[in-house]
């Protein structure tokens, strides 16, 4: 399906994207986002956002893609993040619900995420809905900052 490059930009705002962002690493992003940015990102194939909108504007979301392998066709969760404000109101236990309702649509083994060590209420907040730790050492090389 050809995406429709003016309804998305129309739905998904760059400042909206960059304030969730801003939100999700604690003040500390810096990467401009345009309307490209969102076209660019929604145009992957195998690429899905749950938003959640109050007043016409996103206040949370979860990304998800969707990788096959070998060994397995896996989803991945990233990006999981509620404006402060409307935290602890049940949006992101739903939004993910619906991303691993996607996930078992497409057909997907498994679905993965990661969670920093510091942060272990929102291991707690994955594991209430049903995710396990792997304990992994999950491990990134930053190619550009």
């Amino acid at each position: 399906m050809k995406l429709n490059k003016k309804l998305i930009i129309g739905l998904v705002k760059p400042e909206a994207i960059k304030e969730l962002m801003s939100s999700l690493f604690s003040g500390k992003f810096s990467k401009e986002i345009g309307p490209k940015n969102i076209y660019d990102v929604f145009k992957q194939k195998n690429y899905y956002m749950f938003p959640e909108y109050l007043d016409g504007k996103i206040i949370a979301m979860t990304s998800m893609y969707v990788m096959e392998l070998f060994s397995r066709k896996m989803a991945v969760i990233e990006e999981v993040v509620t404006l402060e404000e409307h935290r602890n109101k049940g949006i992101g236990s739903k939004l993910v619900e619906m991303a691993i309702a996607k996930a078992k649509e497409l057909e997907c083994d498994c679905v993965e995420l990661n969670v920093r060590q510091d942060k272990p209420d929102v291991s707690r907040f994955y594991e209430g809905l049903g995710f396990k730790d792997r304990s992994n050492n999950a491990m990134r090389l930053w190619l550009k900052k």
